[in-house]
């Protein structure tokens, strides 16, 4: 049923979404919009009434749907994690098309964002941790402070292998480097096939080299060990090297990783 609106004279269709009984959507949203814009204290007076006054009842409905929103989130997640990826790192590379800028690598699952003046921990400190960090970029248009940069895997452990050198100072640094590398190496020596390199691709940077748990399963073996992932190799030495790892480089572990869905499964348990 068509009925006219009483304020610009359009005709439209009775009950259609966005409209009242006698404004068309279009006068409807302009109203609505002045009204906002003339009552801005106000409506913020009441939002804030309204949200201070239900607290129990929002406590409530989160515990009540709490089950059920993780696993819609972990859903969404996993079906538009690429998709968000591919927007994040085309915008910071040159030519929107991404790619590691020291090496070339383009195979996105590989493929990760580096704080250019290494002040990523207190930038995911801000954001509020590095699952959070694409989100963030996007809501806030893709800010240049700080600055970021499109590196691979292996490259960005290689900076970080190269940083962590020369903030070496003193005689206790160097002893315990050369320490947790003495491990890294006995341990890469024992899983390797008479030569140290990636399993997967050859690569044989010890940089760039690291255990990989074959069936997955990794962070959470790395969050029950005393340390945490950097003792790992210690761990493995004092438990007489078991089965069930191989060597990979970062890129073969992350690409690995994503294609056997290892993070969903870690996060499951």
């Amino acid at each position: 049923m068509l009925v006219k609106c009483s304020k610009c004279g359009r005709e439209f269709e009775k009950g259609v979404v966005g409209s009242t009984g006698h404004r068309c959507p279009s006068c409807h949203r302009q109203e609505n919009k002045v009204y906002r814009d003339n009552n801005k204290n106000r409506i913020k007076e009441y939002s804030k009434e309204h949200y201070n006054g239900h607290k129990e009842e929002r406590k409530a409905y989160r515990d009540k749907y709490k089950d059920k929103t993780k696993e819609y989130n972990k859903k969404y997640h996993d079906e538009h994690r690429d998709d968000v990826k591919i927007i994040i790192l085309s915008h910071y590379s040159i030519g929107n098309t991404p790619y590691c800028c020291i090496c070339g690598e383009t195979d996105i699952r590989c493929l990760e964002l580096d704080h250019v003046d290494n002040d990523g921990a207190a930038h995911r400190k801000l954001v509020g941790g590095s699952g959070c960090m694409y989100i963030y970029l996007i809501r806030h248009n893709f800010p240049n402070n700080p600055r970021l940069q499109v590196l691979c895997a292996n490259c960005n452990r290689k900076k970080e292998s190269k940083l962590r050198k020369e903030k070496i100072t003193t005689d206790i640094q160097l002893y315990q480097h050369n320490h947790r590398l003495s491990f890294k190496k006995q341990v890469l020596h024992h899983y390797a096939n008479n030569i140290i390199c990636c399993q997967h691709c050859g690569k044989n940077d010890i940089d760039i080299l690291c255990m990989d748990h074959i069936n997955g399963g990794g962070t959470r073996h790395a969050q029950e060990i005393s340390g945490g992932s950097a003792y790992l190799y210690k761990w493995i030495k004092e438990n007489q090297y078991p089965s069930g790892f191989q060597i990979l480089c970062c890129n073969c572990n992350r690409i690995k990783a994503h294609t056997n869905q290892e993070y969903s499964r870690n996060k499951n348990v």
